[in-house]
């Protein structure tokens, strides 16, 4: 099932490479309009020929308890998934610093011009990136659904917003891997904690995305000082 999620990641990342090489569309753009066939495909799935009749939800079965990712380990509040994409991440940051596809990666980041000319192939690296990108995408999907919520409930993997806050940590970490994995774990324990005070103390959970946008909005003005200075 992982499998299967990952390569329907990489279909729609690679859908999106294609119309950048091909047409100029914009990676980042192409990835969320496709991102919303995907939703529309998924949602007919599991309203119609995959839903579980027994509940009243769109929502398919539930995954078999020998399929699921063990919740905790050596009785630690870490699940299976955790520890996948720890391991993901420590993959990623070798390559990043000790790769050769790494060094490519952030030459084509600073100057595509200069990379092109330097003899790296931004067509194969465009798709290579699309297919890493959709993958881990597809991943992430699939380790929700065997790790925590054991079915697939049309909607819930789009509620907590996770798209728009993986882009906020993204751009604060300006393209390194080690500040993309600490800036992701500052916006995990934004959510996290936003409703845990919210139910504790009473106040709204809004307050969190309020802080978010402060720091988007200092994050278009960085430039702008960078400049001055």
């Amino acid at each position: 099932m992982a499998a299967a999620i990952c390569a329907g990641g990489t279909l729609c990342r690679r859908l999106a490479a294609v119309l950048q090489l091909s047409l100029g569309i914009p990676f980042l753009i192409a990835s969320l309009l496709f991102s919303y066939i995907a939703r529309g495909l998924t949602s007919y799935l599991v309203r119609y020929p995959l839903r579980d009749p027994a509940t009243g939800m769109p929502e398919t079965y539930r995954v078999a308890s020998g399929a699921r990712l063990p919740a905790h380990i050596f009785d630690l509040p870490v699940s299976m998934a955790m520890v996948i994409m720890a391991v993901v991440a420590v993959v990623i940051v070798v390559n990043d610093r000790s790769g050769v596809n790494g060094f490519e990666w952030r030459m084509t980041g600073l100057n595509a011009r200069f990379a092109q000319y330097s003899g790296v192939n931004l067509s194969r690296q465009t798709q290579r990136v699309a297919f890493l990108s959709g993958a881990l995408a597809g991943l992430v999907g699939a380790l929700l659904i065997l790790g925590q919520q054991y079915r697939f409930t049309d909607g819930a993997l789009l509620a907590p917003g996770y798209t728009w806050s993986g882009l906020m940590a993204a751009v604060l970490a300006m393209a390194s891997p080690i500040a993309t994995i600490v800036t992701s774990v500052f916006f995990a324990a934004l959510q996290v904690g936003g409703f845990s005070m919210e139910r504790a103390l009473g106040l709204p959970a809004v307050l969190t995305w309020v802080l978010q946008a402060l720091i988007i909005l200092c994050l278009a003005a960085r430039p702008i000082l960078f400049r001055k200075r």
